[in-house]
């Protein structure tokens, strides 16, 4: 995994040296990292009033106290207002706690999946939000 972690690394300096569409935010809590969330306002660029979110992450403290629910709403919110009338994301297709999470906040699976290879091949599922 550690070439995979490199390659990660790599990713994130490439997108962040060249954001495009993309809004990064970092969440703290005081003066303490709570996590980060990435929306994309047109990734693949013939649709402008579809969103992606790209990535919403919390550190294990912050897990399970509602904080996730406002940072989701706080991206479908920026999203919305830049004018996009849908939103999807990917999710693990093990990631059960994350799937969970997105379909009781209203996003819905429709059959979508992609093969990623981080270190061996993992699925991904399309959830998609109607705004």
């Amino acid at each position: 995994m550690a070439v995979e972690k490199e390659k990660q690394v790599e990713r994130y300096n490439n997108v962040l040296a060249n954001p495009g569409d993309c809004l990064y935010y970092c969440v703290l809590h005081g003066d303490k990292m709570a996590g980060f969330l990435c929306i994309n306002k047109n990734r693949n660029g013939n649709t402008p009033d579809v969103g992606e979110i790209w990535a919403i992450y919390l550190t294990e403290d912050y897990c399970g106290k509602g904080y996730g629910k406002q940072l989701l709403d706080f991206e479908a919110n920026e999203l919305k207002c830049s004018g996009c009338k849908e939103i999807f994301l990917w999710v693990f297709e093990d990631n059960n706690r994350a799937r969970r999470f997105y379909e009781k906040h209203g996003f819905r699976f429709e059959g979508t999946t992609r093969e990623m290879a981080y270190g061996k091949p993992l699925v991904q599922c399309e959830y998609v939000l109607e705004l």
